[in-house]
């Protein structure tokens, strides 16, 4: 078992930059270990989404470490592919008490910290003796940026690589959108009529600064952002996905969708073939950023250009 694990690498996916905020409800354990038999536990364990391995200490995380995870330079995570969430999980309750703890208690000693990281907030200049509590005045340089994301969606859509991190200007937030969608081409599989849906998201900051991440090469964009009223801020996204085809056409992300925080949903262009629409909140804060994991052009007949998106949220 140990050396099938090391050596299937479709066992564990490597993500790059990323940690979680330590929190004992996500862990399922902490032990001193060797490589091998962390990833074996990990492989046993049913509950093990995530693992750590740093320094001969093993951590393994259950389906909960989503809603801490966070971006860290220097650091990684190991997502288990053979877990999957569905699309009937209740993580905005979980959401909900994460942002209550977070909002009104005093920040925890143990949030877990790295060298830097690209929102510019300076984890080592943090004095937890001093009992800091989110008040307006601090919130936004106190609680790092957190993740929401469709890469754990139930059908294991997962192909392309991940783009660039963008982000608005310092205390800007995200206040519209638009897609590129690729639409409709034809019943059935060839080079003429592959259908690939979406291809792209854009986002528009407070400021009209624009943000892009990676993009496919088959469509248009919206002729327009559309955006939430009244410089309203986002707080939370909907995503659909086409499950994947055994012989069909793939189409990977069809639809997205953002939530507003006056509870106002804005829809720019959309694909047809959304299997569920599953919707994400932030834990905490608002909108600021994404990144996109885009399949580029395949020698084959069968194309899906935009698999995943990640938003940044933040306190600001």
């Amino acid at each position: 078992m140990s050396i099938l694990v090391l050596n299937r690498s479709d066992y564990f996916v490597k993500n790059f930059n990323y940690e979680f905020l330590k929190d004992p409800d996500v862990i399922l354990k902490e032990f001193r270990s060797t490589r091998i038999k962390c990833f074996s536990e990990c492989v046993k364990d049913s509950a093990c989404f995530y693992l750590k391995f740093r320094t001969d200490i093993c951590k393994l995380y259950n389906k909960n470490a989503i809603v801490k995870k966070i971006i860290a330079n220097d650091m990684f995570i190991y997502t288990k592919m053979s877990n999957i969430y569905s699309d009937s999980e209740k993580f905005n309750d979980y959401f909900m008490a994460s942002s209550e703890s977070i909002s009104h208690n005093t920040i925890p000693s143990e949030i877990i910290s790295s060298v830097d990281n690209p929102f510019g907030i300076n984890l080592d200049e943090w004095d937890q003796s001093d009992n800091l509590t989110t008040t307006s005045s601090t919130s936004s340089s106190i609680i790092p940026p957190v993740i929401i994301s469709s890469i754990n969606n139930p059908y294991g859509v997962n192909w392309g690589v991940w783009g660039s991190i963008e982000e608005c200007d310092h205390d800007d937030h995200v206040v519209g959108f638009r897609t590129k969608l690729y639409p409709y081409q034809g019943l059935g599989l060839g080079p003429s009529i592959d259908d690939t849906a979406l291809n792209g998201v854009e986002l528009i900051c407070s400021n009209g600064k624009r943000l892009k991440s990676s993009e496919g090469e088959f469509g248009s964009w919206d002729t327009i952002f559309r955006n939430c009223s009244n410089q309203q801020k986002i707080k939370g996204f909907f995503y659909g996905i086409h499950q994947k085809q055994v012989n069909g056409d793939n189409t990977a992300t069809n639809l997205i969708r953002l939530n507003c925080t006056n509870g106002f949903r804005i829809t720019s262009l959309e694909g047809s073939w959304s299997t569920s629409i599953i919707s994400i909140s932030c834990p905490y804060g608002v909108i600021v950023g994404l990144r996109t994991q885009v399949q580029s052009s395949q020698s084959t007949t069968d194309n899906t250009a935009l698999n995943n998106i990640e938003f940044i949220c933040k306190i600001i």
